[in-house]
């Protein structure tokens, strides 16, 4: 079941910081930082490169076969 995460004011630092550190956009930071507050690990998106970790959240392109 999915969970709505409410976008806080640490989550918006949390996105902010991973724009300088990680050189995210800005969207892509904000979801990142809502994936890491809701406690996901996996990341499903096909605009990273497969498999990069950032800080304990894992990209996966749904869209690469095995």
């Amino acid at each position: 079941m999915a969970e709505i995460v409410t976008l806080t004011m640490d989550t918006t630092r949390e996105a902010a910081r991973a724009v300088y550190l990680h050189e995210m956009s800005w969207y892509d930071a904000l979801i990142w930082a809502s994936a890491r507050a809701a406690g996901c690990s996996t990341l499903y998106t096909e605009d990273f490169q497969d498999g990069r970790d950032v800080e304990g959240v894992t990209y996966r392109n749904p869209f690469i076969r095995d």
